[in-house]
């Protein structure tokens, strides 16, 4: 397969209510830990760029989000940022055109993204259980002008501990039920 490959035209921008539905609730689903345009540009290419032939460039997705959102238009610049991000991310990959535009499509599976994201999560949260741990351990008991942070460490430190105890078994459970999907 060429490096390059061409655009397709969508002849039509229009989603379905359902669709549109999907688009909000990713966004809404996305904007705690990343922002409401990362989950709405990634639905997007999950549902109409689920492969490279499928791709979608800049202009494209900015056109369908803004002709079926009227109320949460977005700038080409911001379509350009999510993107970049996107694509730092793992969420998506893109490829540049014969017209030097690049066309963006999705290149796992949902369900590969959010184990990837869980484990992600694990290692995390188990580093900073370390790292509050070795804090911990510096600071002395004795050192009355610490005493308070002493406790706050010694506290966080016991939270990430049973996090990262108790996510360890629930990771293996829903590692295997996804896979199962």
């Amino acid at each position: 397969m060429s490096k390059l490959i061409s655009t397709n035209n969508i002849l039509n921008n229009s989603l379905t209510n359902p669709e549109k539905e999907f688009i909000d609730l990713l966004g809404h689903a996305f904007e705690k830990r990343r922002s409401y345009n990362f989950g709405r540009i990634f639905a997007l290419l999950s549902l109409k760029a689920d492969s490279i032939e499928k791709g979608l460039d800049q202009q494209q997705i900015f056109e369908i989000i803004n002709s079926n959102f009227s109320e949460n238009k977005l700038s080409i610049s911001t379509v350009s940022r999510v993107l970049k991000s996107l694509e730092q991310s793992n969420y998506c990959e893109s490829i540049p055109t014969e017209n030097r535009r690049r066309k963006y499509f999705t290149t796992s599976s949902f369900k590969e993204l959010i184990l990837t994201r869980l484990s992600q999560n694990f290692i995390e949260w188990k580093k900073l259980a370390e790292d509050l741990n070795k804090l911990k351990a510096n600071i002395s008991p004795e050192d009355t002008e610490n005493a308070s942070l002493l406790t706050l460490v010694s506290t966080f430190h016991l939270i990430y501990q049973i996090i990262v105890e108790d996510y360890e078994k629930l990771m293996s459970s829903i590692s295997k039920r996804i896979q199962n999907l």
